[in-house]
């Protein structure tokens, strides 16, 4: 490790050539793609913002309220924490900076960490009320703030490669680690390997693994319980497209996670939209208010392939600790309909098929004190298959940003579930479990070249 900090000190060509940029994300243990569990618990809620300039020097900050509710005997409580750094980025290109495929980065920073009671119980209890959810009434661990000093640092070695198949876009690998030693309050350390692809900056996609390694140094019953629950395999996501943008993060061993949506808008030089190889659409299905996510590549001009996703979660005991968590993972065709553009409306349908989860979670009868407390108590997986039929508004790039165009769709869909035998569980009647359900969709699009 620190052979190779020092390579990267010592051997810096710049300081990244990254676009000055803004990054904000609201995070939520619901948004999980129904994946795994929502326990509205541990770390539930939170929100993150980075500012970053092209010299290499960046901003972080983040805001999260995390909870312990209490089980088998033993008391609950709750923190919140708040982190604020500043860091700066270095690069070691490997040759040629615009020609090399190979770049090692250390990102070292310095900030503070503040734990306690920052109000967030309030905000929690708000939204909880205006959703209609139960209140969650736990004692701060403390009515103090615990002021701590941080130091850590990131580094990575990222490969590209261009795609043999797109033009202008590169196939990623990353291998990375990252270690944080806040004094008195908690040390992380998280080695990471991922893949993905790149195009320019418009859009990025990675997946990948890794172990966390967790450490409290406090008293606090809570936070031990988070740091136990945030230390073992994870699983990730994470991405931007145009502004929108994505990460979603998952506990294995603890079959828990939660994911972070928001917007990230770089400055400078714009780019102008070309075409839209491929289009990226977030939304809602009803009724139910499943969240839906689609990935849609063009193969000829009017055709392309698609892989969505629709997930949901439904509390099914009057304590909201008994839930159903519902996704459904499709792959199939879309057509638009040329004969039928208007220019800002362009008609199109869908065939699809492919499988849905019926999950439930809730709390174990004898769960420990350094677990979460939750177990799968049940799980059907089923074939599905849907149709739809819709429109989308401002295709061709009239409304666009920085080489992506934005557009919105509606449509009518009707899906089949293999799900006639699939309707209780232990006196609890499951939703969203129809064989015969039909819906509507509205969804933001977003769409750019590859």
């Amino acid at each position: 490790m620190l052979i190779l900090l020092f390579i990267c000190v010592v051997g810096v060509v710049s300081a990244g050539h990254r676009p000055t940029g803004i990054t904000a994300l609201m995070f939520n243990d619901s948004v999980t793609l129904g994946l795994f569990d929502n326990p509205d618990d541990l770390r539930s809620y939170g929100m993150q913002f980075s500012f970053r300039h092209k010299s290499g020097w960046a901003v972080d900050s983040s805001l999260f309220g995390l909870t312990f509710r209490e089980r088998e005997g033993v008391s609950g409580g709750r923190y919140d924490e708040f982190l604020i750094q500043g860091r700066r980025t270095f690069d070691n290109h490997f040759g040629n900076m615009e020609e090399s495929k190979m770049m090692l980065s250390l990102s070292p920073f310095v900030g503070i960490m503040l734990a306690g009671n920052l109000g967030l119980e309030k905000i929690q209890n708000f939204v909880h009320g205006v959703l209609d959810i139960n209140e969650l009434d736990l004692p701060y661990e403390s009515g103090d703030v615990r002021f701590s000093p941080h130091i850590g640092a990131d580094l990575s070695f990222v490969y590209r490669e261009p795609a043999p198949w797109f033009p202008v876009s590169d196939l990623v690998f990353r291998a990375e680690v990252g270690f944080l030693h806040s004094f008195s309050y908690v040390s992380t350390v998280t080695p990471k390997i991922s893949i993905g692809h790149n195009t320019e900056r418009v859009s990025d996609l990675m997946i990948g693994l890794g172990y966390s390694w967790a450490h409290s140094y406090d008293d606090w019953l809570s936070h031990e319980i988070v740091t136990t629950s945030e230390t073992g395999a994870i699983a990730f996501l994470s991405g931007h497209f145009g502004v929108l943008s994505f990460t979603y993060q998952w506990f294995l061993e603890e079959l828990q996670g939660y994911g972070g949506l928001g917007f990230d808008i770089g400055f400078g030089d714009t780019l102008s939209w070309e075409r839209s190889d491929v289009v990226l659409t977030m939304g809602m299905v009803g009724p139910g208010n499943m969240t839906s996510t689609s990935l849609r590549y063009m193969v000829f001009d009017e055709f392309g392939v698609f892989a969505s996703n629709m997930f949901k979660m439904v509390p099914l005991s009057e304590d909201e600790r008994t839930r159903e968590i519902v996704s459904v993972w499709l792959v199939g065709g879309d057509y638009e309909f040329p004969r039928l553009d208007v220019g800002w409306m362009r008609p199109y349908a869908t065939m699809a098929g492919g499988i849905t989860r019926v999950l439930v979670m809730e709390d174990a009868v004898d769960s420990v004190v350094d677990s979460n407390g939750r177990v799968r108590a049940f799980s059907e997986v089923r074939f599905s298959a849907d149709a739809l039929v819709g429109v989308r508004f401002f295709p061709e790039g009239m409304l666009q940003y920085d080489g992506v165009s934005y557009g919105f769709e509606v449509g009518l869909g009707l899906m089949f579930n293999d799900m006639d035998d699939v309707s209780m569980y232990d006196g609890y009647v499951l939703e969203l479990v129809e064989v015969w359900r039909p819906y509507v969709k509205v969804g933001i699009t977003a769409g750019s070249h590859l």
